[in-house]
């Protein structure tokens, strides 16, 4: 019996199934950590719409046009880099998660691409920071120490 291994590259798949469930998860962790660490209702009605945008625009139009390219460590890095550059200063954006797991979505598809593969590898690895940092912001500040309003 011969077994196959199917390698995966960008322009492979389009990753259909893959990104409406990011998509699904980074709103809903976003938006839940929003509430929790508004201060008000109004902070929560600005940031809502900031993250269902983003969300909207990047998983919706960036991300499948990405997924379909054999070389996207272009906009890997695009999307990763600015994630890990607004992690401390807007965090409470939601752009963080938004952008880093978008960024590591497509540099994990282009990780065996031809070219772009380096630029890929390091799109995972900042976007996986970018949104881990994100994460750990709101897990020391309300969880640690207990700065939840």
């Amino acid at each position: 019996m011969t077994t196959t291994h199917q390698v995966t590259t960008p322009g492979s798949h389009d990753g259909s199934r893959a990104i409406p469930v990011a998509a699904i998860a980074v709103t809903v962790v976003s938006l839940a950590l929003t509430v929790y660490g508004a201060h008000d209702l109004t902070e929560i009605l600005i940031v809502s719409p900031i993250i269902l945008v983003a969300v909207i625009g990047v998983y919706g139009l960036v991300l499948p046009r990405a997924l379909m390219r054999t070389s996207a460590g272009g906009t890997a890095l695009a999307l990763s880099l600015p994630a890990a550059l607004v992690t401390l200063p807007a965090f409470w954006s939601g752009l963080p998660l938004v952008l880093g797991v978008a960024g590591a979505m497509v540099g994990f598809a282009g990780r065996r691409a031809a070219s772009g593969a380096r630029a890929s590898i390091a799109a995972v690895v900042l976007g996986a920071l970018a949104s881990m940092a994100y994460l750990a912001i709101y897990l020391i500040d309300g969880f640690i120490l207990g700065n939840h309003n």
